[in-house]
């Protein structure tokens, strides 16, 4: 009994799961940390931020359904690894589009996509791997609802907040809080 259980939670497919899961979550929370920050020594004011951050979880939060849904064990590690090319692309193509709103939100969009996509399958693919046998049609909206609420609430404030003329992006770009604190 506990011989089958250890197998089951530390065999190859299992351990290659937390693995991958580990990495990409400290990506992810890299990049939560450097995101404003990167916004910000673009010029981006403050509104703007707040609205294109709030990307990433709105677009977590809608991979859930359509990737959970399209779950199948018998491709899940194709699935992993496109969606794992699609977040290390995404997360690359911020050092090449450098201010650019429309690429920069392209960019939100898919990386945050394709980080819900990411853990969607991961814990799918756990669940089939130790004895699941409807993992990807529960996944599909059970992990979705707790992010849903941050995600909905967060994305309106950065317009609410935005300038009366609109714009998101100073005309001169300030140096940011950390500039200042180094004394770039």
């Amino acid at each position: 009994m506990i011989r089958g259980l250890r197998e089951e939670l530390l065999g190859r497919g299992i351990v290659l799961s937390y693995v991958t899961v580990m990495l990409v979550t400290t990506t992810e929370g890299t990049m939560n940390l450097l995101f404003p920050l990167y916004l910000d020594q673009r010029g981006y004011v403050l509104a703007g931020i707040g609205t294109i951050a709030s990307l990433f979880a709105v677009m977590q939060l809608a991979s859930r359904v359509p990737v959970g849904a399209a779950y199948h064990a018998s491709t899940a590690r194709r699935q992993l690894a496109a969606w794992l090319v699609v977040f290390a692309l995404s997360t690359t193509g911020y050092a090449i589009v450098g201010a650019s709103l429309p690429f920069i939100i392209a960019l939100t969009l898919v990386h945050g996509f394709a980080f819900g996509a990411l853990g969607t399958l991961n814990l799918a693919q756990a669940i089939s791997i130790t004895g699941g046998r409807t993992a990807g049609p529960v996944l599909a909206g059970s992990p979705a609802a707790p992010p849903a609420r941050v995600a909905l609430r967060a994305l309106p404030r950065g317009p609410a907040a935005a300038p009366a003329d609109g714009e998101w992006v100073a005309e001169e770009p300030p140096k940011g809080p950390v500039a200042q604190t180094v004394g770039a």
